[in-house]
């Protein structure tokens, strides 16, 4: 009767205890639940930070590159544009309270605004067309010009130019070919946005990647013809 009595105690006391387990299991839960949730929106948080650098330094470079204002006006709009929206989507993951919110909320940070794979690389492509287009524009033709006059007054002296003639047409060539493939990139280019990832951003922004990198070639060779231009004619007027 006595061992009865103690299991009866016994079973008793595992039930009313049975209350209290569940609620600290609950509490553990909530508890694991709310950490996860903040850790969710800690790395969204650097994320969308990353990127808000990003666009800062897209602005510099904007500002203190050559690209034409027209251009420069388009892309600062498309910047402004993305950051607000970054800082809303911010906002309203901080009042996020779920994790199916999350789920639905923290993806957007990238598909809403391919901030990586279409806005840099859109301002950069742009920024350096402008960029190399100006150099033909200014210093190069500056160059070319220069060592025209003095090679046509060398020329009517009697000396023999017939070298640096050549070279200075060589430049020529490549200064056109400079332009031929830098000219059609912003145009191609600057009107991309997020929707378009990935057809047909992709391939229009690797195009336009392809004929920089061959508008850059045509630059440099542009001036080592001018530095053999120049090179040509002090040996004509030496000799």
């Amino acid at each position: 009767m006595i061992k009865r009595t103690i299991t009866i105690v016994a079973v008793l006391g595992l039930i009313l205890a049975l209350p209290g387990v569940a609620m600290a299991q609950t509490a553990t839960t909530t508890q694991q639940a709310t950490r996860r949730i903040e850790a969710v929106k800690d790395r969204a948080q650097q994320s969308i930070d990353n990127r808000l650098d990003t666009i800062k330094r897209l602005r510099f470079h904007l500002d203190n590159g050559h690209a034409t204002a027209d251009h420069a006006a388009t892309l600062t709009a498309d910047l402004d544009q993305a950051e607000a929206g970054l800082n809303d989507l911010a906002g309203q993951i901080r009042s996020a309270t779920t994790l199916e919110e999350l789920r639905v909320l923290v993806p957007q940070i990238a598909t809403e605004f391919r901030i990586y794979v279409v806005i840099a690389p859109k301002t950069l492509e742009v920024a350096t067309a402008d960029t190399i287009l100006w150099a033909v524009d200014n210093p190069l033709t500056r160059v070319h010009d220069k060592l025209a006059d003095i090679i046509d007054r060398a020329f009517n002296a009697g000396y023999d130019v017939s070298e640096a003639q050549a070279a200075l047409q060589d430049m020529q060539a490549h200064m056109t070919q400079v332009e031929a493939h830098a000219s059609p990139v912003p145009g191609q280019v600057i009107g991309l946005q997020a929707s378009d990832w990935e057809n047909p951003a992709k391939a229009l922004l690797d195009q336009g990647h392809d004929k920089l990198l061959q508008a850059r070639e045509e630059l440099l060779a542009a001036r080592v013809s001018a530095n053999a231009a120049g090179d040509a004619l002090r040996a004509a007027l030496n000799g």
